[in-house]
C-alpha cells in the first residue's frame, strides 16, 4: 500500500488548488519532507490538516500510521483516518481499507468485506480498487466468481492508466491466462505498463526479446528494457541486460542505451524507433 502517497504529483497539484494559501504551503511542506524522508516532519504537517478535516491530508496519515513513518506502526488508527479520508471523498481510502481486510493486517481477514471496499472504491473511479475487485472476482475471492467480468474490470483500471492493471493483462494476454493468448497484445500492454514506471513490465519485455517468448528475438531492445528495468529496481534485470550487452557489438550497444534513455522517459517504442532510423 502506500499508492496514496505514490504518483503524487497530480494528486497534489488537484488538491493545492481547493486549499487557501496557508493551507496549500503547509500540505506541500509535508509532501516534501515525504519525498526528503522526514517523516515526523511530514506527520505534523499533515497531522494539522487532517484534524481540521482535509482527506487528502488524512490519507496521507493513514499511510503513515500503516507504514510506521514517522509514527509507531499501527494500522488500527490507520484504518480510522482512512475512514475519516473516505468520508471526504477520498476513494484511494477506499482502496486501502480492502486492502487490510484482505491482508488480515490488524484486523481478521475477511475476503467479502474486502470486496465490499474495493466495489466502493471502483463506483468511485478508483483503478486500484478496480484491479483490486476483478482479481476477487476472477478468484471468488469474497464475491462470485466470474472470469469474464474480472478480466474487463482489470482491462478498465489498465485503460486509466494504472501500471498494475497494465502489467496483470499483459502476463494474462502472454500466457494465455483467463483469456486467449496474444504477444502482440501482451507486448503493447506491457508497453503501457512500462511507460507509467513499472519495472516489472519493463523485465517483462525484456525477456520477450531476448527469449523470442511471443516476439522476435531483438537483442537491441531486450537490452534497452532491460536497462530500463535496473534502474528502476528490478533486482536482476542488470545482470539479464549484461548476459545479453555481450552479443551486442559496440555500436549495437550505443543504440541500445540510447533506446534506453528515451523509453524510461516514458517514450512509445515505435516514436523513438523513427526517430532513431532518422538520424
Amino acid at each position: 500500500m502506500g499508492r496514496a502517497i505514490a504518483g503524487f504529483s497530480g494528486f497534489l497539484a488537484a488538491l493545492l488548488l481547493c486549499l487557501p494559501n496557508f493551507a496549500r504551503a503547509d500540505f506541500e511542506d509535508g509532501w516534501v519532507a515525504y519525498v526528503a524522508g522526514n517523516y515526523n516532519f511530514a506527520y505534523q504537517e499533515w497531522l494539522a490538516l487532517a484534524e481540521e478535516g482535509h482527506s487528502g491530508a488524512q490519507l496521507n496519515i493513514g499511510v503513515l500510521h500503516e507504514k510506521g513513518l514517522g509514527v509507531p506502526q499501527d494500522v488500527v488508527k490507520a484504518m480510522q483516518w482512512f475512514e475519516r479520508a473516505a468520508e471526504g471523498g477520498e476513494s484511494a481510502a477506499l482502496h486501502n481499507i480492502g486492502i487490510i481486510y484482505r491482508d488480515g493486517r490488524g484486523v481478521p481477514q475477511d475476503l467479502a468485506e474486502a470486496a465490499k471496499w474495493f466495489l466502493k472504491a471502483a463506483k468511485n473511479g478508483d483503478s486500484h480498487g478496480r484491479l483490486q475487485l476483478g482479481l476477487a472476482t476472477i478468484g471468488g475471492l469474497g464475491v462470485p466468481k466470474n472470469v469474464g467480468d474480472g478480466v474487463e474490470l482489470i482491462r478498465k483500471a489498465a485503460n486509466d492508466n494504472n501500471p498494475s492493471a497494465a502489467l496483470e493483462l499483459g502476463t494474462m494476454y502472454r500466457q494465455g491466462r483467463h483469456i486467449k493468448q496474444d504477444s502482440g497484445k501482451a507486448v503493447g500492454w506491457y508497453e503501457n505498463a512500462a511507460a507509467s514506471g513499472s519495472g516489472a513490465a519493463a523485465y517483462a519485455l525484456g525477456t520477450m526479446f531476448a527469449e523470442g517468448d511471443g516476439a522476435e528475438v531483438d537483442p537491441i531492445r531486450a537490452y534497452a528494457w532491460f536497462w530500463v528495468a535496473a534502474r528502476r529496481g528490478h533486482s536482476v534485470a542488470d545482470l539479464a541486460g549484461r548476459i545479453v550487452a555481450e552479443s551486442l557489438q559496440e555500436s549495437e550497444l550505443k543504440t541500445a542505451e540510447e533506446l534506453g534513455m528515451a523509453l524510461i522517459q516514458g517514450r512509445r517504442y515505435e516514436d523513438v524507433r523513427l526517430l532513431m532510423s532518422r538520424k
